[in-house]
């Protein structure tokens, strides 16, 4: 809950990632496992880890199912992955994710994110110089920003519009769009890219009047970019008509807006290099534990098979005994019953010979009775 509160809010998630940690070692599976994911991926990317970041964000769309919030978060995925396919400059997968985002975002008819996944479809296609599909984009985008009703949402509509003129070489149209944009912002709207924006398109037409008008009026902004792309333009200006000490002071105000901005580079490039260093450490120490613990696992498992194997050999060596046992048992009983059999025969020939003996003997009688009665 506190990464979604401060990613809505555009805080930097980074407080969040032990947080994050965590919950993605709780969360097994489903939209929260999901959500976790996501998170994290945003985070990696903030912190210009993107090969690691695209892990997790194909890992979180695993989790999501067809629930509107989880195909909403779905959009959120390929959004955050056309951003980073676009920054990389690969603009063919750059548009794909960004038209498969627009597609989830249609089926739940969030019209606004829409808005966003539209505009950066055309702008991809305008960086790519398909200007037609640009167009299409750009039509589709206006189109949605209509149907809401929202002046904030149609006056940045209107802005990309003004963009797209001007990056197609159609200065009066992107001066009209630029102007109508700037009607629709409300008072607690920060103006000055419009302002500057409406400027530096005078300048190109060659009205500096009207560019100067328009330029020193953005001044008033704490929005670096706006100022930076403000001074420089004046700077021009003033030099052009030999405004040598004006053109100083906006030239060297330019510069310290660059120096600043290049300071909070180096600033958020420094915070990203202590991550990404921690999260080598982390990596480092989770790999040592996880060798330490396969280590200790195998170790468990050698123990455990020689256990069973010292087992197993007290098993055959008690079989292999019982056995010798029996075998000998057996060769005994099988001499006790050659024994038996040698006796019974030598007492069958005793009692053949004792009934021959019986037999004389009977004879022998009655030839000697028979001699008395003769």
């Amino acid at each position: 809950m506190l990464s979604h509160a401060s990613d809505r809010n555009e805080r930097n998630l980074l407080p969040c990632d032990s947080l994050l940690n965590l919950a993605i070692d709780y969360y097994r599976k489903g939209f929260n496992k999901g959500r976790s994911l996501f998170y994290k991926a945003r985070l990696l990317t903030a912190m210009g880890m993107e090969d690691e970041a695209m892990g997790y964000y194909f890992g979180s769309l695993k989790e999501f199912g067809h629930t509107p919030r989880e195909i909403r978060f779905k959009g959120m995925v390929y959004e955050d992955l056309g951003n980073i396919y676009f920054d990389q400059a690969i603009y063919k997968e750059a548009l794909e994710k960004y038209t498969t985002a627009l597609k989830y975002y249609s089926i739940i008819n969030d019209k606004k994110a829409m808005i966003y996944a539209s505009s950066m479809a055309s702008s991809v296609c305008l960086v790519d110089s398909d200007n037609k599909k640009a167009h299409h984009f750009l039509n589709m985008e206006m189109q949605l920003a209509k149907e809401i009703n929202d002046s904030c949402y149609i006056s940045n509509t209107l802005q990309h519009a003004s963009v797209f003129y001007e990056s197609t070489d159609k200065p009066d149209s992107a001066l009209y769009y630029a102007k109508k944009a700037l009607s629709f912002t409300t008072g607690n709207t920060n103006t000055s890219k419009w302002l500057s924006s409406i400027g530096r398109i005078y300048l190109e037409k060659g009205q500096t009047d009207s560019a100067r008008h328009y330029l020193e009026a953005s001044l008033n902004t704490k929005d670096v970019e706006a100022l930076a792309i403000s001074h420089a333009s004046l700077a021009e200006i003033e030099k052009d008509r030999h405004n040598y000490k004006s053109a100083y002071n906006h030239l060297e105000q330019y510069t310290d807006v660059i120096d600043s901005i290049a300071a909070a580079d180096k600033s958020s490039e420094i915070q990203k290099l202590g991550y990404q260093h921690e999260a080598e450490v982390k990596i480092a120490k989770h790999k040592g534990e996880m060798q330490l613990s396969n280590a200790l696992i195998i170790t468990a498992a050698i123990i455990a098979i020689l256990i069973l194997i010292v087992i197993l050999q007290q098993i055959s060596k008690r079989k292999k005994t019982a056995q010798l046992r029996y075998e000998r048992k057996i060769n005994s009983m099988n001499q006790d019953m050659k024994i038996l059999q040698t006796r019974i025969t030598q007492n069958e020939t005793m009692l053949t010979y004792l009934r021959k003996e019986q037999e004389s003997y009977t004879a022998e009688i009655q030839n000697k009775e028979q001699e008395i009665k003769d």
